[in-house]
């Protein structure tokens, strides 16, 4: 098994040059050249080498990182469950993809919203049944999910639906409609993305990393769906776009870091998009 938890660390050496004339011994007759240290400087100037450790957390389904729980167990619950609640709304049941550690499922669950809720990694459905007993929760790759059962809302926030496969397999689930929040190109384009560096950038792809309170990172590389492009992408799942809009419906699609796309089954049969 690869090895999934990494810390980096930093060594900050000591620079012998830092050796001030105090740290020498001076045989020169005064002429003003530094003297070799003797073994005395050396352990009175000496200096440990730091240690700073930055947690580095992975998303691999694969092989669950224990770190990612401590990451998300670290992080204040959404003080504002909008604009998922406003969706939720009406529906007799709201299927979660990606439920977590349950920092957005905690306040709708509060709100009223009953929850089935999905995520591949044990340790934070173990976290989460221990917040939310009452709440149905299934351990499943988005992928292989089959629960033979449609809901009247689907939702996948944190870009889990950026894939055609992972899109199909999430439609196959709703009867009404399912609404997903993808990271914006134009905003990872842009001059200016706080708390994510981008270390490549394509059309189709991008490897960045993300950090976090408290030193945390999570490098990661995502596949990318633009905006002009998503009533295609929908398409492609027997989905129809309803509607389109950022984190701020006021601003400009392109300074959100993320947007939100609302859309419904389409009468249209879901399609393999071509290679």
């Amino acid at each position: 098994m690869p090895e999934q938890v990494l810390l980096a660390f930093e060594l900050k050496r000591a620079q012998t040059n830092e050796l001030g004339p105090e740290g020498c011994t001076r045989d020169d007759g005064g002429l003003g050249r530094a003297a070799r240290p003797t073994q005395r400087d050396r352990r009175q100037h000496r200096r440990e080498p730091t240690l700073n450790f930055v947690p580095a957390v992975h998303d691999d389904p694969d092989h669950p990182d224990p770190l990612l729980v401590e990451l998300y167990r670290s992080l204040p619950d959404a003080d504002d469950p909008e604009p998922w609640l406003d969706w939720c709304r009406g529906a007799a049941e709201v299927l979660y993809i990606g439920v977590g550690t349950g920092r957005l499922a905690v306040p709708l669950s509060r709100a009223g919203v009953r929850l089935i809720g999905v995520d591949a990694h044990p340790g934070m459905l173990a976290h989460l049944r221990s917040r939310l007993p009452e709440v149905e929760l299934i351990q499943a790759r988005v992928e292989d999910l089959d629960l033979g059962r449609q809901f009247d809302f689907v939702m996948a926030p944190s870009h889990l639906l950026a894939s055609h496969e992972r899109l199909r397999a999430a439609a196959r689930h709703c009867r009404g409609r399912i609404a997903i929040q993808l990271l914006n190109p134009y905003w990872l384009a842009g001059p200016s993305h706080p708390g994510v560096r981008v270390h490549e950038l394509g059309h189709d792809r991008a490897r960045l990393e993300v950090s976090y309170p408290g030193g945390w990172t999570h490098p990661a590389t995502v596949d990318l769906v633009w905006p002009e492009g998503m009533e295609a992408f929908l398409d492609a799942a027997g989905l129809r776009l309803l509607l389109l809009r950022g984190e701020d419906p006021e601003a400009g699609l392109e300074e959100s870091p993320t947007f939100y796309a609302l859309a419904a089954r389409s009468s249209r049969r879901a399609r393999i998009p071509s290679t």
